[in-house]
């Protein structure tokens, strides 16, 4: 950052110092919503009349609209014709004593009063009003048509008759302040900025962990594939397909499983690329074989899980299918892949290290042990199991 760069260079010499001791030497502009304990206005004998040869803006004349408030309004400018000559023009006193003048002298007394407003109520406790002893009135804060506001005694009396004490000096100008020697105080900064460092994220996908040394175990067939007809675009009919599965083993399809079916393959602009009574199967047959082969108990579709890895990073993801059976839990992942069965077993292994974190997270959680991970291509009609994660 420039101002860092600048701190570090000593040479920020316009830093704000905030502390309770601090001077802030601002415009009347400036002050406005701010307040001090002590606050000394000066230049209070500056009022400069409102200039007709400046630039103008003109209010709208019929009120202020909330919902466009700058609808209505408008610029107005008159060049000065007259050169460097400022005195001496007698057309120059006529435009003078126009109404449009004086509407214009009246908007700048307007604005002069509200901003003297914000200046003197910027003290909390102690206003100081300055003049120089030359001076011998004070335009700008006489708008305000208050003698009473510069008393030359002690005591300061409102015009409701409520008094406040006060007081009058002079002060002689002192010597000449010394010249800057050109120190500045140590200023408080942010720390400087610090090299990029990689972090590892804080929530992890199962799906995003690396692999592990694995092999593969059994392979059993669960019956033909699926036909698909066309060209659909797999991650669409892939979704479709878990959804299917989910549905079977939740018992959300209902006693006519194929009409439920077909009603989804609809809905997902599927109908015709799978037969409902074909999608009607692969759920089913995947029930069987469980139950057959593992005696598998008790059926957990989309079973989300959350484990703490031990570094500050958490482990977040949704089983396909978490399968309980009287010795221990079996992990199921459904995988789309339309492939050949001669390329199942590359497929299973590059997904050891998702079935490693579903492994783990189930073991945390349950304290039972997991018999066994398996991929399940419901396309091709296999369950392969992967061993050693």
């Amino acid at each position: 950052m420039w101002l860092q760069g600048l701190a570090e260079a000593g040479e920020d010499a316009c830093a704000a110092e905030s502390g309770g001791d601090a001077i802030q030497v601002l415009t009347h502009h400036r002050a406005k919503g701010l307040e001090w304990p002590v606050v000394i206005l000066c230049d209070l004998h500056f009022f400069k009349e409102g200039e007709l040869w400046e630039m103008q803006m003109v209010p709208r004349r019929e009120g202020f609209d909330l919902a466009a408030p700058l609808a209505g309004r408008s610029l107005h400018y008159w060049p000065w014709p007259f050169g460097k000559q400022t005195a001496g023009i007698a057309v120059d006193d006529r435009i003078a004593a126009t109404e449009a003048a004086r509407e214009i002298r009246q908007q700048r007394r307007a604005e002069d009063l509200r901003l003297l407003y914000v200046s003197i109520t910027r003290a909390r406790d102690l206003l100081v009003l300055t003049r120089q002893a030359k001076q011998k009135s004070l335009p700008w804060l006489d708008l305000l048509g208050a003698e009473w506001l510069t008393p030359t005694s002690g005591t300061l009396t409102l015009s409701g008759g409520a008094s406040l004490p006060c007081a009058h000096r002079e002060f002689e100008p002192g010597e000449g302040a010394t010249a800057d020697d050109g120190e500045r105080p140590a200023l408080t900064w942010f720390a400087g900025r610090r090299p990029h460092q990689a972090r590892p994220p804080r929530e992890l996908s199962p799906s995003s962990m690396a692999g592990t040394d694995a092999a593969i175990g059994r392979i059993i067939d669960l019956g033909s594939r699926l036909p698909i007809n066309g060209k659909p675009e797999m991650d669409h009919l892939g979704t479709l397909i878990h959804d299917l599965i989910a549905a079977e083993f939740s018992d959300a399809l209902g006693t006519d499983a194929e009409t439920r079916c077909a009603e989804l393959l609809t809905a997902n602009s599927l109908s015709g690329v799978v037969r409902p009574e074909e999608a009607a199967v692969f759920g089913r047959r995947l029930r069987e074989t469980l139950q057959r082969e593992f005696a598998a108990t008790a059926f957990h579709p989309e079973w989300p899980i959350e484990c703490d890895l031990g570094n500050g990073q958490r482990l977040n993801g949704w089983i396909d299918l978490l399968v309980a059976t009287p010795q221990g839990w079996l992990i199921v992942d459904h995988k789309s892949f339309p492939g050949r069965r001669e390329d199942w077993s590359a497929q299973a292994l590059a997904y050891a290290g998702q079935l490693a974190a579903y492994r783990r997270a189930v073991t945390e959680a349950t304290g039972a042990p997991v018999l066994g991970t398996w991929i399940h291509f419901c396309i091709g009609g296999g369950l392969v199991e992967v061993l050693g994660v």
